[in-house]
């Protein structure tokens, strides 16, 4: 009964471990999923820097329009002063 049991439980062991083993198919997957989501990440990244390209564009853009329109206003402000006087 002893040599029984102990055939039984280095089966169990020898079972464990070899479910134990990660197979190359599992490893592929998981380096695939992995580099997946490393691209996912950088995609996000470089939208990101792109969005913040066009509002930084558009921003000065804005800023360029209304200093324009400042100084166009300071030179008719000028001749309707000098038209007073």
């Amino acid at each position: 009964m002893r040599i029984y049991r102990f055939i039984v439980l280095v089966f169990i062991l020898i079972l464990s471990i070899s479910s134990c083993k990660v197979s190359e198919e599992t490893l592929r997957e998981k380096e695939r999923l992995k580099q997946e989501k490393e691209r996912k990440e950088l995609e996000k990244k470089a939208h990101e820097a792109r969005k913040k390209a066009h509002w930084d564009r558009q921003t000065k853009a804005t800023q360029i329009r209304m200093e324009e329109t400042r100084k166009q206003a300071e030179k008719y402000n000028k001749r309707k002063r000098k038209k007073k006087k």
